[in-house]
């Protein structure tokens, strides 16, 4: 029968209810662990801290692993800079520290390296994690937009 839970006779809509009441926190946080887990694009944590080396990694899910090449265990404890290199433009680099300077979101793209050494396109939307004004973690879910500039440089060139 649809909506009942075999055997219980519970509806799943009322089993939720009941799962989220009962369960308060270790159930918004399973919920929230489970679709950070399963969502496509990158998610990575930092801490607050600016000065070199950086905010430092303190979770990744498996969506920057496919991205990178890095898992978790690698990248724990290092500072997301360790991605750039040659052609990361350095201009958005300025930009991206000044808007985090300011406890502003940022949304920019650059490129980025995978742990093989070859470069990525990535798209980034960066948020503080606020407190009582103050930045407890900085948050940056990022997209490998490669093949969208590969396609814009295609049609640049027709153009041309």
């Amino acid at each position: 029968m649809a909506g009942v839970v075999e055997g219980k006779g519970v509806s799943t809509e009322a089993g939720a209810s009941f799962a989220a009441a009962h369960w308060g926190d270790k159930y918004e946080l399973a919920l929230l662990r489970l679709a950070v887990q399963s969502i496509g694009e990158a998610i990575v944590i930092t801490g607050p801290e600016l000065g070199t080396p950086g905010p430092l990694i303190e979770y990744v899910n498996p969506g920057f692993e496919r991205m990178t090449g890095y898992t978790l265990q690698e990248v724990m404890g290092r500072s997301p800079r360790f991605l750039q290199g040659p052609l990361t433009d350095r201009c958005v680099l300025n930009r991206l520290h000044s808007a985090l300077q300011m406890a502003q979101s940022f949304h920019g793209d650059a490129v980025n390296y995978r742990k093989d050494g070859t470069p990525y396109h990535v798209e980034w939307l960066i948020t503080p994690v606020l407190e009582n004004g103050q930045v407890l973690h900085w948050v940056a879910a990022q997209r490998d937009v490669t093949e969208r500039k590969r396609a814009e440089e295609r049609e640049r060139r027709m153009v041309d």
